[in-house]
């Protein structure tokens, strides 16, 4: 996740609380509809590759097993070689040794794309990775905003460890930010959608199969009316087996909201009458480049991983909902050249 510069800082509390009613619309699942401003050439982030510093967000930010043995991996793209490669860096299982092992190359041209993601969405899998489990699926929005779906093959295979691309929509690139989930339970992964421009919140609930544009339910809206944040958001399951909502702010603030349990209408999806927030100054801006988490330790529970301007990479282990302190003694995991990734997850 990368946090976004240059407009007024709230918390993720304020941003949910501030949520309506869930309204479904009758917008196509695949295309959400394109504004004028869109059409007409929107300044909205669609470029391609992101320069060194830049925090917009490219990516859902949590990363997940593309290996198949259960453990998460990393995936990262390197804009400035063949046009974008993207990098698959398996997990050692071996929290106590080297965490990464040797990379993997999984693709070239890749900077036509300005975000991906990884999750489960051809396949009914439990939300805890174990090596069971398929491993996760690619999804990709290109510079045009044609959302894509890549199956995974069932194995890592260099540039063919992702199968032959689906679209699943079109006029994507209205939404600032996307995150990806199990919002609803049912065992696939769902899209949260966020256009800060209309200060409308949005999600994409999936049917249970992969069938094109009518992969996704038609969109349906969470909320409206809240003013941008910087904060980053997240995904993960901090407290329990749904997913939580965080939030990390420029100043290294962090806010977390468990999950209720069900899918309702508005803030009433995670309970905001119990936030927990906590103070972690190691991740403010000035020394974080990039954010994102990963369950680097195998305990169920994702850790936080930053990127450091000089391009180190520091792991920060997550102790549990409400503990004191939240995050363990730091470690590097990565000792440089990571700030040539213009996305983690």
């Amino acid at each position: 996740m990368f946090i976004k510069r240059g407009v007024v800082s709230r918390t993720l509390l304020v941003v949910v609380t501030a949520l309506g009613a869930v309204v479904p619309t009758t917008a196509a699942a695949g295309d959400p509809p394109a504004p004028l401003s869109v059409v007409l050439g929107s300044t909205r982030p669609t470029n391609m590759a992101a320069a060194v510093g830049d925090r917009l967000q490219r990516s859902t930010a949590r990363s997940r097993d593309v290996t198949g043995d259960g453990w998460p991996d990393l995936i990262a793209r390197q804009p400035d070689l063949n046009n974008g490669t993207l990098w698959i860096y398996p997990h050692t299982r071996n929290p106590q040794g080297a965490i990464l092992g040797p990379r993997v190359l999984a693709g070239t041209n890749w900077n036509t794309m300005n975000w991906i993601g990884v999750a489960e969405l051809t396949g009914d899998t439990p939300e805890y990775e174990t090596s069971a489990s398929a491993p996760a699926d690619l999804l990709a929005r290109r510079t045009d905003g044609t959302l894509f779906i890549y199956p995974h093959s069932g194995a890592l295979n260099g540039k063919s460890t992702w199968g032959t691309p689906v679209t699943v929509g079109t006029n994507w690139n209205i939404y600032e930010t996307l995150m990806l989930a199990d919002i609803n339970t049912d065992g696939f992964d769902d899209i949260f959608a966020v256009d800060n421009d209309e200060q409308k919140i949005y999600f994409y609930l999936h049917t249970g199969r992969l069938n094109g544009k009518s992969t996704f339910l038609p969109r349906q809206l969470f909320g409206a009316g809240y003013s941008e944040t910087d904060a980053g958001l997240f995904f993960t399951e901090w407290a329990r087996e749904d997913p939580d909502l965080v939030g990390i702010g420029e100043d290294g603030v962090v806010t977390a909201i468990r999950h209720t349990h069900k899918l309702t209408v508005g803030a009433g999806t995670w309970d905001t009458d119990d936030p927990w927030k906590f103070t972690a100054g190691q991740l403010d801006q000035t020394t974080t480049q990039r954010v994102f988490l990963m369950d680097v330790d195998g305990d169920g529970k994702n850790d936080i991983v930053k990127a450091t301007p000089a391009g180190v990479l520091i792991y920060y282990p997550f102790n549990g909902w409400k503990s004191n302190p939240a995050l363990g003694t730091p470690r590097t995991i990565g000792t440089g050249g990571w700030q040539a990734m213009d996305l983690l997850t």
